[in-house]
């Protein structure tokens, strides 16, 4: 079977090959924190990719498998009308502006946690519960110590980031 052959059977067919579904990982953290914000699935879904290295491998078949089949149809698709090389350029670098500051004003101590309040406002305990990048920002404070009134926001995002 060439590579466009099994192109054709998709992301279906990186599932039948990996012994583990990404898919069915992100479903299960779904309906286990049934409240919490896109940020904090997307934490727990790649802390459990990146600590299994089934999961890794299925989801990087599952990346690499839609990839090629973007590739391969022809998308994404030029327009009819050829915008001049330093207005693609501009919008480029503006794009990369908006994602820089987009990133710097991310505050993950306002991240919205599954008890439905702001990270800032959880106790040490309960942020040690959740795993991942935020229990690293626990493990900084005591369990009954609540976690904005100790760290700043500078301090928590780099625990998160593991650069502390």
């Amino acid at each position: 079977m060439t590579y466009t052959e099994g192109l054709r059977q998709g992301a279906a067919a990186s599932r039948r090959t990996s012994s583990k579904n990404v898919m069915e990982l992100l479903i299960r953290l779904i309906e286990a924190n049934p409240k919490a914000g896109t940020e904090l699935l997307f934490l727990k879904w790649s802390d459990a990719v990146k600590d299994d290295e089934d999961y890794l491998d299925a989801a990087l078949r599952h990346c690499f498998t839609n990839l090629l089949a973007s590739v391969e149809s022809g998308r994404p698709k030029p327009s009819r009308s050829k915008p001049s090389a330093a207005r693609t350029a501009e919008q480029r670098r503006q794009a990369v502006e908006d994602l820089k500051q987009q990133a710097r004003t991310a505050v993950i101590l306002d991240f919205i946690m599954p008890n439905g309040k702001k990270l800032r406002d959880c106790t040490g305990a309960y942020a040690a519960q959740l795993g991942g990048a935020i229990s690293r920002i626990a493990a900084a404070v005591k369990p009954n110590q609540i976690i904005g009134k100790v760290l700043s926001d500078e301090q928590a995002q780099r625990l998160a980031s593991g650069i502390a």
